[in-house]
């Protein structure tokens, strides 16, 4: 496995941390999901998510541990296996809620560290890669796919867009 930093990810990533939602809006709620370990199925898209990110493991006392890898769009691509693929930034998206902070249900998916918050989508744009922030919900389109960022796997569904 390819271990990067990913120091590049913090110039759009605020320093603060906290948690909060504007006008009482909830985040997708942990019932939602049907909690397997090291894995999560929404139950609303069915897809089934790997609830650390690559480089992290699953431990069933402490959650995700480990460091963050940060990976080109290519190299992210490259671990697609076993029916595991990047998602699609629609897929993405259907994980958080943008007015809140952070947008991730973080006991579904724990472990999520500034400044690893901006993840890698398959979702292109001419020669731009969609990337969804888990920290503000937003999503923006990025040049570089040269650039280290980190990827969560899903299976299932049928968007691949």
């Amino acid at each position: 496995m390819i271990v990067r930093s990913l120091f590049i990810l913090t110039l759009f990533t605020p320093s603060a941390a906290f948690t909060a939602c504007r006008n009482d809006e909830i985040r997708p709620p942990t019932a939602r999901y049907e909690l397997r370990g090291e894995t999560a199925l929404d139950k609303k898209t069915r897809l089934e998510w790997q609830r650390c990110a690559l480089g992290q493991t699953w431990s069933e006392a402490k959650g995700c541990e480990g460091e963050v890898v940060g990976l080109t769009w290519e190299e992210a691509r490259s671990l697609e296996t076993d029916g595991w693929r990047v998602p699609t930034r629609f897929e993405l998206m259907s994980l958080i809620s943008s007015s809140c902070t952070p947008a991730l249900n973080s006991i579904v998916f724990p472990g999520m560290e500034e400044p690893f918050l901006v993840y890698w989508t398959t979702s292109k744009s001419g020669r731009k890669v969609w990337m969804v922030n888990f920290r503000t919900g937003t999503v923006r389109t990025y040049i570089g796919k040269g650039l280290l960022a980190p990827v969560r796997l899903v299976r299932g569904g049928r968007d691949r867009t």
